[in-house]
């Protein structure tokens, strides 16, 4: 496989940690260089409690504005669905996604805040629906 055609996904949840300033470690896919691998379909949980700021990338379908942590999806050649949609994800997110490598990453899609009224998490509250984000697009093998 290509390096430069597996995308990288950015999420990065918005929340202010109590904890950071204590010396604990940021996590330890808090960079680009750190990303955990998932496969397709897959669900799993992370946290962006004690990471350190994203920027200077470049906006990326949003801002690209704080704290983050990577993952890795190898592609399979069909439309793939990531989305912050989990009982405890309560507070604004965003995602998300490049192309290409770690030094030179290049923008796929972005989302923050799903706004389009298809909700599809039946886990969260109604009241803060509208601050998960979803992003979808045309993943390569």
């Amino acid at each position: 496989m290509n390096k430069l055609l597996v995308p990288i996904l950015l999420v990065m949840f918005f929340t202010i940690s109590t904890r950071g300033w204590a010396g604990v470690p940021p996590p330890a896919n808090d960079d680009c260089n750190g990303v955990i691998s998932l496969s397709v379909p897959q669900t799993t949980t992370g946290t962006t409690i004690d990471s350190t700021s994203d920027t200077p990338l470049s906006e990326c379908g949003t801002s690209v504005d704080g704290p983050g942590v990577w993952y890795i999806v190898t592609g399979n050649g069909r439309t793939i669905t990531a989305k912050t949609c989990h009982s405890n994800t309560n507070y604004d997110t965003k995602l998300h996604v490049y192309c290409a490598n770690c030094e030179f990453p290049v923008c796929i899609t972005g989302n923050d805040d799903k706004d389009d009224g298809s909700f599809d998490c039946p886990d969260v509250d109604s009241s803060i629906e509208t601050l998960t984000s979803e992003v979808s697009w045309c993943s390569r093998e």
